[in-house]
């Protein structure tokens, strides 16, 4: 009798403990459910695992990654050393891929109250080709017809079925008729007008979901995010709109009235819709590009004329240049992550890539040697090559992801070749027989 009693004791706590884990599985998984991330900085590599020692995941050999600005579904977490790491989904090129990304670059929010309520309201699209996407947001892809894609053109009608915040921005489920039939789909609300209103909230994902309404545009803008100021030059102020800056995304159409020459500089006074609203501001002309003749501002008869205010510096791009990957060996790849190490491990992960990318863009010149290891070693350009500890220096894999971005082809330095801290004494020699073309955290970066 005593051994049977000892028997179900044993069976009885071995129950509990079952139940314990089962539920704190259940939390583990509940934890995960309703997140999503908007990634901080790209590339960002895609890896099979949590942790820099898994490799990165690869799609028809090529490395899969993510672009700033793309929106994942957070699945599970794992923290890994100091960093959290994410398991994540996503779609990409009509695929669906499951990987893991550092935490460090993805911003993660919860979703859980995003679920869709019903409307029943009239909808207009403002602007157009306006994509129809077959779920809410930028994540799902675009519904086609035939092999077409199923987009809508300024001024459809449509019926608005339901409504959901992802992300900051309100999509649409929408029903429409096309070629006499009448279709369903997703569309997202910075481009509907619904009832006498309009929607509110910005599509901060890119791509063909922000186009121009406007069927008078003479411009395109070539860089983005490009800062709307209220007169021509960088001493004016940005106009702010409900407490965010009046910004065009790369690709922006808009109407240019009139232009101005500051300095060597272009400015052009525009107008624009966005999210429904019509806009008049003032860009910089080296991040737009104007077909046809556009006038000049004519100044106002001397006794009238405004003290002018002073010309500052032009302002410097913010979207990296695209060029070609390049392939280093492992000698290559190890000294090109110590010098990012020794000169900019504590950067920010931006101001790490653009250190590596000086290097690489001064491989790619004919004024410096065409190796890595030449272009490192050569005299008096980096210091901390002469330290006897250099040769042994070990590097974050913060810098290993950043020296990735660098070889993947992101130019972030706009071209530089030359770099130095703001504070030193050699900053106005730089200035006075170079060009300066970026900023990053403590340096400043130069090109001819």
């Amino acid at each position: 009798m005593k051994k049977n009693r000892k028997n179900i004791w044993i069976f009885a706590m071995l129950a509990c403990f079952a139940v314990v884990v089962a539920v704190l599985l259940g939390a583990g998984e509940a934890k995960a459910a309703g997140q999503t991330g908007t990634v901080t900085a790209g590339p960002l590599n895609v890896r099979t695992g949590y942790g820099t020692d898994n490799p990165v995941l690869k799609d028809g050999g090529s490395k899969v990654q993510l672009s700033k600005g793309t929106k994942v579904d957070v699945k599970d977490s794992k923290k890994v050393g100091s960093t959290t790491w994410y398991q994540v989904t996503f779609t990409k090129n009509g695929k669906e891929f499951t990987g893991c990304v550092s935490g460090d670059y993805l911003s993660v929010s919860n979703n859980s109250s995003e679920t869709p309520s019903t409307s029943g309201d009239s909808g207009t699209v403002t602007a157009g080709p306006l994509n129809v996407r077959t779920g809410y947001g930028t994540s799902n892809s675009i519904m086609k017809d035939g092999g077409s894609k199923v987009q809508l053109s300024k001024g459809t009608k449509v019926t608005i079925l339901e409504s959901k915040n992802v992300s900051g921005t309100t999509w649409y489920k929408v029903s429409f008729t096309r070629s006499g039939k009448t279709v369903t789909g997703y569309v997202s609300g910075d481009y509907v007008k619904v009832g006498s209103g309009s929607s509110g909230g910005s599509d901060n994902s890119g791509g063909s979901d922000n186009s121009s309404g406007s069927d008078t545009t003479n411009a395109k803008v070539t860089g983005g995010p490009l800062n709307v100021r209220k007169g021509y030059g960088t001493s004016y102020d940005i106009i702010y709109v409900g407490g965010s800056k009046l910004q065009l995304a790369k690709g922006a159409k808009v109407t240019a009235v009139e232009y101005k020459t500051v300095g060597s500089t272009n400015w052009y006074k525009v107008t624009f819709t966005k999210s429904g609203n019509s806009y008049t501001g003032y860009v910089s002309g080296d991040y737009l590009s104007v077909s046809g003749s556009v006038s000049k501002y004519e100044e106002p008869p001397k006794d009238e004329t405004p003290a002018e205010p002073p010309v500052t510096e032009d302002p410097l791009p913010t979207e990296p240049i695209q060029g070609d990957p390049v392939t280093v060996t492992e000698e290559e790849y190890d000294l090109l992550c110590r010098i990012v190490q020794a000169e900019a491990g504590s950067e920010s992960h931006k101001g790490k890539i653009m250190v590596a990318n000086v290097v690489l863009n001064r491989v790619a010149s004919n004024r410096f040697p065409n190796t890595i290891y030449d272009v490192i070693y050569e005299k008096n350009q980096f210091n901390p090559v002469t330290k006897d500890s250099f040769a042994t220096l070990t590097y974050s894999d913060k810098v290993k992801e950043a020296v990735d971005v660098a070889l993947s082809g992101l130019d972030y330095s706009n071209g530089a070749v030359f770099f130095c801290m703001k504070t030193s004494s050699s900053v106005g020699n730089f200035e006075s027989r170079y060009k300066k073309c970026a900023e990053e955290g403590n340096h400043v970066f130069f090109k001819y």
